[in-house]
């Protein structure tokens, strides 16, 4: 380099800094985008896996209080429901449900709609014979819980589907 002349010589230096910083900010830039898309996906992940968990439990609790007041009704033969607890499950499922429809698909959130509306619309029946009531609710809470437990399995944890047999 004995023949170039000085200013070359930190031109060229110049360019070489020059290019090599900006191969940096590039990089950089990349590595952000790519962290902070993984980490968006990886929240994202979290909170279906909270959603999914959450009405799975709900639903198991509101499914556990159906089953004591069926077995209350039908030891005592009376028609007392105890409406308290009842309506505490109903109200912490409602809230799950609210949430989980905004985080998850929207085929699990329409399937969870129409639930929340059905159940609504059996628990303003509670006239007559609570059995009449309690029987097919337990049975709506025990098919949505198979759904949400297949689709929490493939969508969240990418198991596959357990069979009976398993």
């Amino acid at each position: 380099m004995s023949d170039m002349p000085l200013w070359g010589t930190i031109t060229f230096e110049v360019v070489k800094l020059g290019a090599q910083f900006s191969g940096a900010l590039v990089v950089a830039r990349l590595a952000v985008n790519w962290a902070l898309r993984r980490y968006k996906s990886e929240k994202i992940w979290e909170r279906q896996l909270a959603a999914f968990s959450d009405s799975v439990s709900a639903l198991a609790h509101l499914r556990k209080v159906l089953h004591a007041e069926i077995d209350q009704f039908e030891e005592q033969g009376g028609s007392h429901i105890d409406r308290d607890l009842y309506q505490k499950s109903w109200r912490t499922l409602e809230e799950v449900i609210a949430t989980a429809r905004l985080l998850l698909p929207l085929d699990v959130a329409t399937r969870l709609h129409q639930f929340d509306v059905e159940f609504s619309a059996a628990d303003g029946y509670f006239s007559g014979d609570p059995v009449d009531v309690l029987y097919p609710q337990v049975a709506a809470v025990n098919g949505l819980l198979e759904f949400l437990v297949e689709r929490g399995r493939t969508d969240i944890g990418g198991f596959p589907k357990v069979t009976p047999e398993q």
